[in-house]
């Protein structure tokens, strides 16, 4: 988005001066954690209060930063089709309902149906549904998300882009059929719940089993881990039309923001929760999974299929949490093959 932005809002000095701090304050946002525990509080504070002042300050110097269309609940009405040089609308979430005809998930939608594909937003205070309502085809809609996000983002999702700069609620990406979703932190329970496609990367952890009764070809990173089974294993059911996986990093940022491993990839009883859903790919080098994790799923070898597909969302991975696949293979400072740090890990169930 970086680039996007910067080529979308024109060269003046001025324009570029604003662009500069707007993204130095994303940076620090969105990699907090690799900010030494001491310092993370006060620098996570400053950088949010400095990027809504910076978003703020759009609503009354609209005309300089012609790129930019600034709205709040306030003049919500007055909102028309992108003109001139607009192109992304930045909108002051705060004082929109949650649900209802007027909530911001439906202005949202709305404002896409006027012309407008880039949005900046800021400001949620716990209001749902982010993304919902795009219908399909939306692969043109880049939406950015600063605040305290609430339950069903990108629930339905079938093309967009959404980026997270924080913790997103629970079920997140339910029903989703297509599309991008980046989250700069955790996810709550019901997580890909039934989803069909898309591609998801999480840099911190997910609650519950991701991807319960999903079918399709979803493609999930998660840095951290799973914590909590949110489903009985005999409640869930593998369908044999699923293609889609999921890559379990078992990371965590240490009090100096260095990341390290998990004492354990996959800390729960049992991994058939997980698996059932589809196909999961654990960084493990140390196995320090154990057989009685494995009641109900069994350990694959690795295809060239499967180290293609780790490659390639671990690649983006890279590129979007600044997690280095080098990182990832390394044990004890010796780099080895992806068969030996990754674990294929389906269940051993019959399919449906």
């Amino acid at each position: 988005m970086k680039s996007e932005r910067r080529g979308q809002s024109g060269s003046s000095f001025e324009e570029n001066l604003y662009l500069n701090k707007f993204e130095e304050y994303t940076h620090t946002i969105d990699f907090r954690q690799r900010i030494p525990f001491y310092d993370r509080s006060f620098s996570f504070t400053t950088a949010a209060n400095k990027l809504k002042e910076s978003l703020l300050s759009l609503s009354y110097r609209g005309s300089k930063e012609k790129a930019y269309h600034f709205v709040d609940w306030k003049n919500r009405s007055f909102l028309s089709s992108p003109r001139d040089k607009q192109k992304i609308l930045v909108i002051n979430c705060s004082e929109f309902p949650s649900i209802g005809p007027e909530s911001i998930s439906r202005f949202v939608a709305q404002a896409y149906k006027l012309g407008w594909k880039k949005f900046i937003t800021f400001g949620w205070q716990g209001q749902k549904s982010c993304g919902c309502g795009l219908g399909s085809q939306s692969d043109d809609v880049r939406i950015d998300v600063y605040g305290i996000l609430g339950d069903d983002l990108a629930s339905g999702l079938d093309g967009a882009e959404i980026t997270v700069h924080g913790n997103a609620g629970n079920r997140v990406g339910q029903k989703m059929k297509s599309g991008k979703l980046v989250i700069y932190g955790d996810a709550g329970r019901g997580f890909m719940e039934r989803a069909k496609g898309g591609e998801v990367y999480v840099l911190g952890n997910v609650s519950g089993s991701p991807l319960i009764y999903s079918s399709g070809s979803s493609r999930v990173v998660i840095n951290g881990t799973c914590f909590g089974q949110s489903e009985e294993p005999s409640q869930i059911t593998k369908s044999s039309k699923n293609s889609g996986f999921v890559i379990l990093n078992g990371l965590m940022f240490n009090e100096n923001g260095r990341i390290e491993d998990l004492e354990t990839p996959y800390s729960e009883e049992c991994l058939l929760s997980l698996v059932l859903g589809q196909t999961v790919y654990i960084r493990d080098p140390q196995s320090k999974i154990k057989n009685t994790q494995l009641i109900g799923a069994r350990i694959q070898e690795l295809t060239e299929t499967d180290c293609l597909n780790i490659f390639l969302c671990l690649k983006e991975n890279e590129k979007l949490f600044n997690i280095d696949i080098l990182d990832l293979i390394a044990v004890k400072n010796q780099l080895l093959p992806f068969h030996k740090v990754y674990h294929k890990v389906e269940s051993t169930e019959p399919q449906v």
